[in-house]
């Protein structure tokens, strides 16, 4: 009985290991009119024969429709490296871009030039906070070009922006992910310099003692009390 997974069969388990952290139940939903079972097929010997069944072509083909990250060079001719290099989005100052989570694009690349000692402010508006118009939960990450990283996997900033200050000018590349694995939906995030603008996630009031005046007579503050939360700027903390 053959025990060495054939090149091609192996490759498809190690998309479905980086992609879906080799749960092929839930790689097999991106597709298109490829069963688990099916999938689970070319990883297991025939019982008949012993040896490994070949990758059907139409399975390749619903790879290379369904995830156009899948550099098709590496899968087929074991070329270069197992995704495409991935779009990068410009971002402008304090611009909030849409951006959506699909079955195909399980993270979003964003950039932008910064200054060394210039602090900038990374905010995202999402299902888990923010102002309710999105549908999806992302975490964050950033890094300079040269890989060197500034934050990992920030789950929330709207509230209070995620803030840092430049150690060096050049390309900062921000990564978009779904919190949970393979999430889907949509969301917006911005950088921004200068000052943090406030967001508010609530605001109370008390109202006044006197609320029943008649025409001309002063308006009295008394009893009247506003509160929010309080603002602040972080600075990451010191990863170990």
């Amino acid at each position: 009985m053959d025990r060495i997974l054939p090149k091609l069969n192996g490759k498809i388990k190690e998309i479905i290991t980086v992609v879906d952290d080799g749960n092929v139940a839930r790689f097999s939903k991106r597709l298109k009119n490829v069963s688990q079972q099916r999938l689970n097929r070319i990883f297991n010997p025939d019982t008949r024969t012993g040896k490994y069944p070949g990758v059907p072509d139409d399975v390749l083909v619903s790879i290379a429709t369904s995830m156009p990250n899948v550099n098709l060079d590496w899968l087929l001719a074991d070329r270069g490296e197992m995704a495409n290099a991935p779009a990068v989005i410009p971002l402008t100052n304090n611009v909030w871009p849409a951006g959506a989570l699909t079955a195909n694009a399980a993270a979003n690349y964003y950039s932008f030039t910064a200054s060394s000692g210039t602090v900038y402010h990374i905010q995202w508006d999402d299902a888990r906070q923010g102002s309710g118009a999105y549908s999806v939960d992302i975490k964050v990450s950033a890094s300079y070009a040269d890989n060197t990283e500034i934050f990992a996997e920030i789950d929330t900033a709207y509230n209070q922006p995620w803030s840092f200050t430049a150690s060096k000018s050049g390309v900062v590349t921000i990564k978009a992910e779904g919190a949970n694995g393979g999430s889907t939906g949509t969301y917006a995030i911005k950088y921004y310099t200068g000052n943090a603008s406030p967001t508010l996630s609530f605001i109370s009031v008390t109202p006044p003692d006197k609320t029943t005046y008649t025409v001309g007579e002063a308006f009295s503050t008394t009893g009247l009390v506003v509160t929010a939360p309080p603002l602040c700027v972080r600075e990451p903390e010191p990863r170990l």
